[in-house]
């Protein structure tokens, strides 16, 4: 009885909000995340890119920079079909694009991190000022629903930007990691933890890194990082 409740509310809900493709937003059936345009357009990443830094492998940067996460995965490149997804959810604020984004994050990280026990999961801040003007925070929404698909605890204002810096988009690869230097603290006791650290796109990881090494700071026994997107 209760099973035939759960899928009469089920067809209304579809039947007032249908199913739509993630990228391009056609309607599909039931189940589908993407239609079979998009599908085709669309790839999760190879074990082509280093597990330590996130970079492609011929672009590693591991011996250019000490990081203080011990991983970063990342689901998708940051082009294509994934590009405009992202660009949809981040930028035009589509939440529901964030579903696909959340369920390939959580792919990412039982394959690329199958052997690591996580003790929670938090995500890279923004600063008050611009996320009430925005109205959220893209890595919030990913890394909340990221915790459910992964049964783990959100900690949530884990990390806080108390400091606007310059726009990382103007600047360099060494320029973005000085730009972040005490732009983030971290709140509460993270002492023996392993923390998933969740942002929208990785492009350096320098944001990444600064707020794994608050966390380190904090406490926390290690910290790996996993992203929708990576740039390059």
């Amino acid at each position: 009885m209760m099973r035939d409740v759960h899928s009469f509310f089920d067809a209304i809900t579809l039947f007032f909000y249908p199913r739509r493709c993630a990228v391009c937003g056609d309607l599909i059936p039931a189940g589908d995340l993407l239609c079979a345009k998009c599908a085709k357009e669309i790839h999760l990443i190879s074990e082509e890119f280093c597990t330590k830094c996130g970079n492609l492998k011929q672009n590693c940067e591991c011996k250019k920079f000490v990081f203080h996460f011990a991983g970063c995965a990342s689901a998708f490149r940051n082009r294509d079909a994934a590009q405009k997804c992202m660009y949809d959810f981040k930028i035009f604020g589509k939440l529901d694009r964030s579903r696909f984004l959340v369920i390939a994050m959580a792919q990412c990280v039982r394959r690329r991190f199958s052997g690591v026990a996580f003790d929670c999961v938090c995500c890279v801040p923004m600063f008050p000022k611009k996320k009430r003007a925005k109205g959220f925070n893209q890595s919030e929404i990913l890394a909340k629903a990221l915790a459910k698909q992964l049964a783990l605890p959100y900690v949530p204002k884990a990390l806080q930007q108390v400091k606007a810096g310059l726009s990382q988009h103007t600047l360099n690869a060494r320029d973005r990691f000085d730009n972040v230097k005490g732009l983030y603290a971290c709140a509460g006791n993270f002492s023996g933890k392993t923390v998933l650290l969740v942002d929208d796109i990785k492009t350096t990881g320098a944001t990444l890194d600064e707020c794994a090494r608050q966390l380190r700071l904090a406490g926390a026994k290690a910290v790996l990082c996993v992203t929708a997107l990576v740039s390059g």
